[in-house]
């Protein structure tokens, strides 16, 4: 018995940490992957061993950039965090990554005017709680977007403008009436039932159908309330394609 009580004590002990933890960028330019710029607290010098997870929530904040013309590299990595805010950053740092860079968030998505948002991989959110935000203060996401989060729900806080696929695979999307600019729409079909919720936003779709790519605008509706109040559609392309898979009128 006694045994038994000791194997259970030490693996509860070495469990590792499944409770977030916050992370503050500090020291100005760096690359993503440099732990010594992570630090636990605003400002702090006590820095956490591991880069951020997608437990984690990041903050860059007032005593993130201390100069002008900083810059946060990620390159071609694949990382990873639960919120991601810049809301109290200063200076007007850059984030930047290559095409190849690819940014997952099990959260909200805070930037601000006051930076340079240079982000040119894909952005996935994959939040399995409701009511996270994405507020992109004019920014641009410069590749695909996809939202896949079962029990997950994303609002936007103002107009949102994607330059490549917006993918809406679980979880519901709401535009809170703020535009949608995107080159290809895309709704499909999920596991759970969701809602997507255009009110009376103005969707635009700018893309063309091509040999690799047929359909600008896809919606499968089986399993996905699609709702609109006073929304608006334009397709702007020269050659949009629409396909739509369902079991009831859109």
């Amino acid at each position: 018995m006694i045994k038994y009580l000791s194997i259970l004590l030490w693996s509860f002990l070495c469990l590792p940490n499944l409770q977030g933890a916050d992370y503050y960028w500090v020291g100005g330019s760096g690359d993503w992957s440099d732990i010594t710029h992570w630090a636990t607290t605003s400002g702090g010098r006590v820095f956490h061993n591991v880069i951020p997870s997608a437990k984690d929530d990041v903050y860059f904040d007032q005593n993130s950039f201390p100069l002008a013309g900083a810059s946060i590299q990620v390159g071609d990595q694949i990382i990873f965090c639960r919120s991601l805010n810049w809301s109290a950053v200063n200076n007007a740092p850059s984030f930047i990554s290559s095409e190849s860079g690819r940014l997952n968030i099990y959260g909200s998505l805070i930037l601000t005017a006051d930076m340079v948002y240079d982000f040119k991989g894909s952005v996935n959110f994959r939040a399995e709680i409701p009511d996270q935000s994405i507020q992109m203060e004019g920014h641009v996401f410069y590749s695909d977007v996809s939202f896949d989060g079962i029990g997950g729900g994303w609002n936007q806080t103002g107009a949102v403008t994607c330059l490549g696929s917006f993918q809406i695979f679980n979880g519901n999307y709401r535009t809170e009436n703020f535009n949608l600019d995107v080159w290809s729409l895309q709704i499909f079909n999920s596991f759970t039932s969701k809602t997507i919720d255009f009110g009376a936003s103005t969707i635009s779709i700018t893309g063309n159908a091509s040999e690799y790519f047929q359909n600008v605008l896809y919606l499968e509706n089986f399993n996905s309330q699609i709702k609109s109040s006073q929304a608006s559609l334009h397709l702007s392309g020269e050659k949009p394609y629409i396909k739509y898979y369902a079991n009831q009128p859109l």
